[in-house]
């Protein structure tokens, strides 16, 4: 007998009334401030441990991924409202913390298929690009400190960061086979990537070169956006004609191949494609909105035919409609549906409101799974989608239970290893990289700090204050899902 795959949810959707929500916002804003300390313990020993570790590092498990968290923290705390939790100390050593934990670069020799930073090395260089930007002085870790090295250093690290991402880039447009469109390691993920690097031309920048290299890379002139969306929206189109013709299936408009599986979900699926790509400059994707729409009219009906649940993959197998995480299953369709919402409002069908809240009802009863904290399969990726969607329908009841349900996964997270031994914390495992961005505490505190963010948003909006000032809702690492904010 299998293992359960969840805990039954005996949890109770939060109170959100101006007290308790200023209870809530405390308890979460300590329980940052206290993993930002085990995450801070963690990037001293890795900067000891790890030098000279040559294995792949990747913003999924890697180190680099724990640095795009620091980045996060460095421009949301404000927002947030962790000023005084953090302190100015801790906030100055930012820059360094980042620098112990991006390794010495190299040059990435982008293949078919492995282009995305979230799983190559296409990460770590852009994560160093988007910190550089941030904090022009830092200094990664081993490099020479002495002023007029480190100077020369940071270039020649900054000159090896835009060359992956050309050489990915490169790679990604002249690669016409199928199979390379998902998040995880193909055009989607990279496409991100580019969205957040293009918001950084509207920036004054000190260095009139870098600007140069940026709109190179990511520019209007170069077309590199539009271009990445037509090479996705096309292999979409091929692959749903490859798989109608393989089988008595019927398939989705817009189909995507990732190792002979044709996935739905938000890490290797149709799903976390289309959140990537509705997420693009207006004028690009209204071409192809007929088409998102009609893909999304699909994947409406398989979840009203399955009680909520959004196969893993299809043609769907038995059982295949039993894993609820953002990675494979409904989470992931929730999140299109968040995306669709904050970008496209006017464009709503609202037939998808029963498929919507079909979904939200399955990830309340089945979304406690058993693997832990993490994003891609546990307890903050299963939230995430809630906060978005409150965020984007904000003033609404449905946005209420969504922020409810959201804030009672997130602070039920609170009493999971690698936080709490007490409890029900036995009956959730601690994943094989706990401290990591997708895996373990690094990506559920960008969760939390997105929640805090939401939920100050909220309290101004009691207060007669200006809630449009607090702007600072990223959405999940890699994926989004509140618009491109210059920042993965």
């Amino acid at each position: 007998m299998s293992p359960p795959r969840c805990v039954p949810n005996n949890l109770q959707p939060v109170s959100l009334d101006k007290e308790n929500m200023e209870n809530v916002l405390a308890d979460l804003q300590a329980t940052i401030a206290k993993s930002l300390t085990i995450l801070r313990r963690y990037s001293q020993v890795a900067n000891t441990t790890n030098k000279n570790n040559d294995e792949s590092e990747t913003l999924y498990t890697g180190n680099s991924g724990i640095a795009l968290m620091f980045l996060r923290i460095a421009v949301q705390y404000g927002a947030a409202g962790l000023e005084d939790s953090l302190g100015a100390d801790f906030r100055s050593q930012i820059p360094i913390i980042i620098g112990e934990l991006l390794q010495p670069l190299k040059v990435h020799h982008a293949s078919h298929a492995h282009v995305s930073p979230l799983a190559t090395d296409t990460g770590p260089a852009l994560v160093y690009i988007l910190a550089s930007l941030s904090y022009p002085s830092i200094i990664l870790s081993g490099e020479n400190t002495s002023e007029s090295k480190s100077k020369s250093e940071s270039e020649d690290r900054w000159a090896v960061s835009t060359k992956a991402l050309r050489n990915a880039v490169q790679v990604a447009i002249a690669d016409d086979s199928l199979g390379g469109d998902e998040v995880l390691y193909g055009r989607a993920g990279l496409l991100w990537g580019m969205l957040n690097l293009r918001s950084w031309l509207g920036v004054e920048l000190a260095s009139q070169a870098r600007r140069e290299d940026l709109n190179h890379i990511a520019g209007d002139q170069a077309s590199i956006i539009e271009d990445l969306i037509n090479e996705i929206m096309e292999a979409g189109d091929s692959g749903s004609d490859l798989f109608t013709k393989s089988g008595e299936y019927k398939g989705l408009p817009l189909m995507w191949q990732w190792h002979g599986k044709y996935y739905l979900g938000a890490i290797h699926g149709v799903a976390g494609i289309l959140t990537v790509v509705l997420q693009a400059p207006r004028k690009l994707i209204m071409p192809h909105l007929h088409v998102i729409s009609s893909c999304i009219d699909a994947l409406c009906t398989l979840v009203s035919q399955n009680d909520g649940h959004l196969p893993s993959s299809l043609p769907a197998k038995p059982h295949s409609y039993e894993l609820v995480q953002i990675c494979h299953g409904s989470p992931g369709f929730l999140l299109l549906l968040a995306t669709f919402r904050a970008c496209f409002p006017q464009e709503w069908h609202l037939d998808w409101n029963t498929a919507e809240a079909l979904a939200s009802e399955r990830v309340w009863k089945d979304g406690l799974i058993t693997k832990g904290i993490g994003v891609c399969h546990g307890l903050a990726g299963n939230a995430w989608p809630w906060l978005l969607q409150a965020h984007a329908r904000k003033g609404s009841p449905e946005a209420d239970v969504s922020l409810s349900r959201a804030l009672a996964f997130l602070l039920h997270s609170r009493e999971l290893p690698l936080l709490s031994r007490s409890g029900n914390a036995y009956l959730y495992r601690i994943s094989d990289h706990p401290y990591s961005l997708f895996e373990g505490l690094a990506g559920t505190v960008c969760a939390w700090m997105d929640a805090c963010v939401i939920i100050r948003e909220r309290l101004a909006v009691t207060e007669g204050a200006n809630s449009e000032s607090i702007r600072y809702v990223f959405g999940i690492p890699g994926l989004g899902g509140a618009q491109v904010h210059s920042i993965l």
